[in-house]
């Protein structure tokens, strides 16, 4: 599958190769630039909310007596309730947005903690010329950078008895699978 980069993750792919060459300056510029995005539309989501509490009060007030016309109360609630939903959409997309920045900031904190270069298992490694050397002068970087394995929380154990607890569930549905099988051959079979 293609994966398309963000011009964020360009950022910080390149805010890395700067911290390499020792500009650390440019990373908390980068994470300053990501904390007034993510302040900036913190602002947006305060206005939005405030915008759907008065219309949302609008609409629990809302009476048909007061309608311009009459005819036109229903469409009028329904017009009330569009804008009410349109809101809605705004304010999660708006939440998404801020998110988005926020988890480039905590992305960057966690594997540069300390706001300079350091290797950084599956991510990247300065390799020395020797380790170079050492992989008949390979530059495929997964050799160099390493793999992470991602900590489930769970002791072999406990691993072994989800698995168990797996193996039974799925042993179960195939039996139902099959007993369904079977129900559905013999009704086809009756024709």
């Amino acid at each position: 599958a293609l994966h398309e980069f963000t011009d964020e993750h360009i950022q910080n792919i390149a805010t890395i190769m700067r911290l390499y060459r020792g500009e650390n300056h440019r990373l908390q510029e980068l994470l300053d630039k990501y904390q007034q995005q993510a302040n900036s539309l913190d602002q947006d989501l305060q206005n939005l909310r405030m915008d759907r509490m008065k219309l949302q009060n609008e609409l629990v007030i809302f009476n048909p007596e007061n309608s311009a016309n009459r005819k036109n109360s229903d469409a009028d609630k329904r017009k009330l309730e569009k804008e009410l939903e349109q809101l809605d959409k705004q304010i999660k997309d708006t939440e998404s947005r801020r998110d988005y920045f926020l988890g480039h900031i905590g992305w960057l904190n966690e594997r540069f903690p300390n706001g300079v270069y350091e290797d950084v298992t599956g991510l990247c490694k300065a390799a020395t010329l020797k380790e170079i050397e050492e992989q008949d002068y390979s530059l495929n970087p997964g050799r160099y950078v390493g793999v992470v394995i991602e900590e489930d929380g769970l002791t072999e154990e406990e691993f072994l008895a989800e698995m168990k607890e797996r193996h039974a569930a799925l042993n179960e549905l195939n039996e139902k699978a099959r007993e369904l099988e079977e129900l559905i051959n013999q009704n086809l079979n009756q024709f």
